[in-house]
């Protein structure tokens, strides 16, 4: 009789491991201040966003998304009040990286 041993795959594990290497979180955003996404908002965001690894897009509801990262793109946005804004993340921190920048747009509008 031949011998073999037979052990179970693990497959979940490499796969769980790659969706959440490619993981894209999406938001919705409604921009609800008087003076809309203005350069205070806007820099606290960039720098927020440079802080991880995921490429952050941020663009109007139907149309182009621009680098996250950039200021001269996000100041091109122009959105003002009433605008509904999509901020996606993709990559390794991805969830960490929506729920920052989610408490940047909060925390700047709380004090304006």
């Amino acid at each position: 009789m031949i011998g073999f041993r037979s052990e179970p795959l693990n497959l979940h594990k490499d796969t769980r491991r790659e969706a959440f290497m490619s993981t894209t979180q999406r938001r919705m955003y409604l921009v609800n201040n008087p003076n809309g996404l203005h350069m205070r908002p806007l820099q606290a965001f960039v720098e927020q966003a440079s802080r991880f690894e995921s490429n952050v897009q941020v663009g109007r509801k139907d149309g182009e998304l621009l680098n996250g990262k950039s200021m001269i793109h996000l100041l091109g946005l122009g959105a003002d009040q009433g605008t509904e804004i999509v901020i996606e993340v993709s990559g390794p921190d991805a969830v960490l990286a929506i729920e920052a920048l989610w408490e940047v747009l909060q925390k700047i509008y709380e004090e304006d």
